[in-house]
């Protein structure tokens, strides 16, 4: 185990904790967080964060993959993703990088290769646990961005988009590949399963059914329907209500529209329709959970 996570302070003097800045002109910012996490509040950012954990535990919910927290493992959160936390621990601390896609497009790296850095990988959940080479490695470049941005000199920018570009590819070294790797084989039934997954985070808004998208997998809706209950235990239209309701609890959450305009933003056709909706699996209507936030 690294001696920093022994000393925090040290690691990030100055940066205070559990504040969470914005992004500044310059698309970049860390960010520095100790203690437990508001539990089941979803976020949705317009920009990526790389997460590095040092000391404790929680679950994190990033669009369709839930995935445990704990010390040497570092999760990537891109832009179109609502996520939020569940049972963090007291202890928990993170040290985040957040920046814009436009901190890294003046750099000489071409726009696809940024892409094969920042969604390598992508079927499978966005968490990897560090063996310990790799770990100090990305603690150390984590620590040369923040001193960067401490001495902010004329050419800080410039270093840190370096910094960061060596991280990305100190990630994607440090990745085991899920397909072959990881505990879950990668069989045709669960890359149908998560092929589902992925289409449900891309077309929600617009498809509600489990006929929409068996039609767009090329398979029966009983087949898709077998197939998410053997690989999850819950049946398909759970995980296609399950994304409404996280964004509509981001919305109640997070905005100033009223009942109405977020059920038209969901595409609901009634604001009636949205709150039984909403009611019947939070158990209250969106009204009563907005009062109780």
């Amino acid at each position: 185990m690294s001696n920093y996570t022994i000393a925090p302070p040290d690691l990030v003097p100055g940066l205070l904790p559990n504040t969470l800045p914005d992004i500044p002109p310059d698309h970049f910012a860390l960010h520095w967080q100790e203690g437990s996490h508001p539990e089941g509040i979803p976020i949705k950012s317009d920009h990526y964060a790389i997460v590095l954990c040092l000391r404790g535990k929680a679950t994190k919910i990033i669009g369709p993959f839930t995935m445990e927290v704990k010390p040497h493992t570092l999760y990537l959160v891109a832009p179109h993703y609502t996520h939020y936390f569940e049972n963090s621990s007291a202890d928990l601390q993170l040290f985040s990088i957040l920046f814009k896609k436009e901190f890294l497009a003046d750099s000489f790296f071409k726009d696809y290769a940024l892409e094969a850095l920042l969604y390598a990988n992508s079927e499978c959940p966005p968490l990897h646990a560090l063996p310990e080479p790799h770990y100090e490695r990305i603690l150390q470049l984590f620590r040369k961005m923040y001193r960067e941005q401490q001495q902010a000199d004329r050419f800080h920018l410039q270093m840190s988009r370096l910094l960061l570009m060596e991280l990305l590819y100190e990630m994607n070294r440090a990745i085991v590949k899920c397909s072959s790797d990881q505990a879950h084989p990668l069989t045709r039934q669960h890359q149908l399963y998560t092929d589902f997954l992925q289409l449900v985070d891309a077309h929600y808004l617009q498809k509600r059914t489990v006929q929409e998208y068996a039609d767009m997998l090329f398979v029966s809706a009983k087949h898709l329907s077998e197939v998410v209950k053997h690989e999850t235990g819950k049946n398909a239209l759970y995980f296609i209500h399950r994304r409404l309701h996280l964004d509509a609890r981001h919305l109640l959450t997070t905005s100033a529209l009223s009942v109405k305009e977020i059920s038209e933003r969901l595409n609901f056709d009634t604001s009636s329709h949205f709150s039984r909706f909403f009611k019947n699996i939070t158990g209250a209507n969106p009204s009563e959970y907005k009062r109780g936030l």
